[in-house]
């Protein structure tokens, strides 16, 4: 007897193989979120003040670095495409950053304007493509910095210049 058909006592391997892979993204989130509250237990973010948190910690990190050990054949084929969604995570917060000073101040030179449009555009892009591309994110990052760096240098150089000559009573914070 088929195994499509009524009646049928074999399992069919589309539900084995989805049941397997739920089981694996359960698992891996218990691992990540484990990874996560020993790091902060670790490195004392979560109770600074008390020491039994952080070897608390460290035994769950033993644990948690067991389990990957064991698991790395199940798991590694995904590592490389976490990595690249923390890349684009990354990208979109230096995107955030470097355009977080618009807000209160309008685009003032040459350079603001086609950066501000390249980000525009990047950020239109990744929405309307089904795979995220860095390569526009990337390149808004890239304007964006050369503009602020625009900005800074010479502030800083002629802040530099008034502290030396005596001219600026308070440093700027």
């Amino acid at each position: 007897m088929p195994a499509d058909e009524p009646g049928s006592h074999r399992t069919r391997k589309p539900e084995v193989l989805s049941l397997r892979t739920l089981g694996f993204i359960v698992l891996a989130l218990a691992v990540f979120f484990a990874t996560l509250a020993s790091l902060s237990f670790v490195t004392g973010k979560a109770h600074p003040q008390e020491s039994v948190y952080r070897v608390l910690g460290a035994g769950l990190l033993a644990g948690v670095i067991a389990v990957l050990a064991t698991t790395a054949r199940i798991w590694a084929q995904w590592f490389s495409p976490l990595c690249f969604l923390a890349a684009l995570k990354a990208l979109f917060a230096a995107l955030v950053a470097l355009t977080f000073r618009f807000i209160a101040k309008p685009p003032r030179s040459g350079l603001d304007v086609p950066a501000l449009i390249a980000a525009v555009i990047a950020v239109c892009w990744n929405m309307l493509t089904p795979a995220p591309n860095l390569w526009p994110t990337r390149t808004a990052v890239a304007l964006l910095g050369i503009a602020w760096l625009g900005h800074w240098v010479p502030s800083a150089i002629s802040h530099h210049k008034k502290l030396k000559s005596g001219d600026l009573r308070k440093p700027i914070s």
